[in-house]
């Protein structure tokens, strides 16, 4: 009986709350985990001894407030985890999506670029046009003033 000494007669308040572990470092989350292992194990030793004995254990709801607060560190761990996990899949979406855009436009460019190459627009194509009129014109014009002086100068 003198093993339970700490154990029959430690003052013992709730467990920890999700919200107060939150604030905790991973390092202290760490040491309290393992406190809470080593009381959880002695009032498991306890709880052994007593059914053994057939006696009643004292401080019986101290197991299921060790058991809460072990919960309470996953569940905060879990969250931390989770955490660390999106930010670094959306650091490599948003890499991996970067890039696909940056390469959609590059190749959308590229083939903007080729199409303006191998195709003419409506208006250049009438733009075009209209320039060769105008040089038609003049030079028709000309020639047709030509003709009749050229056919002077031959008859004279």
């Amino acid at each position: 009986m003198a093993f339970f000494k700490n154990v029959l007669y430690a003052r013992t308040g709730r467990s920890w709350s999700v919200q107060e572990l939150r604030i905790k470092s991973p390092e202290d989350l760490e040491k309290l985990w393992f406190v809470l292992l080593k009381e959880r194990n002695a009032l498991s030793t306890y709880q052994h001894y007593c059914a053994q004995n057939k006696s009643s254990m004292k401080g019986f709801d101290r197991i299921a407030k060790c058991k809460a607060s072990m919960k309470a560190i996953l569940q905060v761990v879990g969250e931390r985890r989770h955490a660390y996990k999106e930010v670094t899949n959306d650091r490599e979406f948003l890499k991996r999506r970067s890039l696909a855009r940056k390469t959609r436009s590059l190749e959308a460019f590229e083939a903007r670029v080729e199409k303006s190459r191998n195709k003419t627009t409506p208006n250049q194509h009438n733009h075009v046009n209209i320039q060769d009129k105008v040089w038609r014109r003049k030079t028709m014009g000309q020639n047709l003033k030509l003709k009749p002086a050229l056919q002077q100068q031959q008859v004279v």
